[in-house]
């Protein structure tokens, strides 16, 4: 693969067919919908699952908590139970932004010329494995690590999500600046990092000490740096600069809307994100139980994981053609 080459060529994957006739900035009408309405589906069905399961009986809400001796199905059931209020609209409001977050990156994407087939099974699995297979893993690996508590409530497919679409920007940014094949794997474990920088300084500060004095500036710290580490080569700015009228041709998204959305709109929320999930103390109250940051940690790494092993596959798809 030749660096520099359009971002379609570099995705493309397997059965995708380019269409002819048209600037590789556009995409067509339908197939954006299309994508558009399938996550848009699956928003509202969680939700009308969570406020259901929401309004059971407590009783029965409590056999689909997951404990170290309940059944097995519990480790996934657990992850839509809610006894607070207050914990249900908190986790609903971050799954929230998370679909706006992916709207935001899909419809950046489609500008740059991503293929909506790519766009769509991306869509699929992300929603698969936050939906169902981190849930499971998160709720299995805590449980073991705490064998005498005990776990509910949705934070972790929304940390899931993040995670997901916290590389996806990765991917986004790398590509639309051009920092190379070579660069691109380097780049995307350094912002992994960033993220991990806040439960590290804010949990680990007694290991190491030297962290404790960024405790609680560092999702401030993190998302800088991911912008900061996005425009690390003036040129490759200067080169997207550049572009950006050729990726306006079929687009109603004007030049500034697309930097921002790019490489400001997601640090911002990044940064929410991280003080709210990785509070500075494990014992602020959700629920009547401590915030599960352990739970947070792996699934977000989960998340993030999920959609680097897509964009492997689909690169090694392409690569066999």
């Amino acid at each position: 693969m030749v660096e520099g080459e359009n971002l379609r060529g570099r995705i493309e994957p397997l059965g995708a067919r380019a269409t002819q006739g048209k600037q590789i900035g556009h995409i067509e009408k339908e197939a954006y919908m299309h994508v558009m309405k399938l996550d848009l589906f699956v928003f509202v069905m969680v939700v009308m699952l969570l406020v259901f399961v929401f309004l059971l009986p407590l009783g029965v809400k409590q056999t689909l908590e997951a404990t170290v001796t309940s059944h097995p199905i519990t480790w996934l059931t657990n992850n839509y139970v809610h006894e607070d209020w207050n914990h249900l609209a908190e986790n609903l409001q971050w799954f929230a932004v998370c679909m706006l977050i992916y709207f935001v990156l899909v419809t950046v994407l489609a500008v740059l010329g991503y293929d909506p087939h790519w766009m769509k099974g991306f869509s699929l699995t992300t929603h698969l494995g936050g939906l169902i297979i981190i849930p499971i893993l998160s709720s299995f690996i805590y449980l073991n690590l705490k064998p005498q508590g005990y776990m509910f409530g949705f934070s972790l497919s929304v940390s899931a999500y993040f995670g997901a679409y916290a590389a996806l920007w990765s991917l986004a940014t790398a590509e639309a600046l051009d920092v190379g094949k070579n660069w691109r794997t380097i780049y995307m474990g350094l912002q992994l990092f960033l993220l991990l920088l806040t439960p590290i300084c804010r949990y680990l500060d007694s290991v190491v000490k030297w962290l404790t004095p960024a405790t609680l500036y560092s999702p401030l710290v993190s998302s800088a740096l991911m912008v900061l580490l996005a425009v690390r080569n003036p040129r490759s700015l200067h080169r997207f600069f550049a572009k950006i009228p050729s990726h306006m041709k079929q687009s109603r998204m004007p030049g500034i809307v697309l930097v921002g959305l790019l490489l400001i709109f997601y640090p911002l929320i990044a940064t929410c994100f991280l003080y709210s999930f990785y509070p500075v103390s494990t014992m602020l109250q959700v629920a009547g139980g401590q915030v599960n940051w352990k739970g947070h940690l792996v699934s977000m790494v989960a998340g993030y994981f999920l959609t680097c092993f897509y964009i492997a596959l689909a690169h090694t798809q392409r690569a066999s053609l």
